[in-house]
């Protein structure tokens, strides 16, 4: 049961992966297809993985700097790093870009 379980999840990731990969194709300024892509890089918690999946996440910022799901995740990476400035920055940004809803 848990060999299946486990064979499901690897699936279901590798074609999220595979959608967001896609999406990226058919629009290279996709934020939500980056940050998809990023979360499954941070995910995977090896060094190589979580570099890539920040530099995923800059690349979102750039794009817009103020997508509450692109500061969300910047927030939380650098609150596990402990860099406590940026995230009072992207808790802030992200206060202000609910209030214009």
């Amino acid at each position: 049961m848990i060999a299946y379980v486990l064979t499901s999840v690897c699936l279901c990731l590798c074609v999220c992966r595979a959608a967001f990969e896609r999406a990226l194709q058919l629009d290279g300024q996709c934020v939500g297809a980056l940050v998809g892509l990023a979360i499954l890089e941070l995910n995977s918690k090896s060094p190589e993985a979580i570099k890539n999946g920040v530099q995923l996440l800059s690349k979102a910022y750039t794009i817009d700097s103020k997508n509450p799901m692109v500061l969300n995740h910047l927030a939380n990476h650098f609150f596990y790093k402990k860099v406590s400035l940026l995230i009072i920055v992207y808790t802030n940004c992200i206060i202000q870009s609910v209030k214009m809803l």
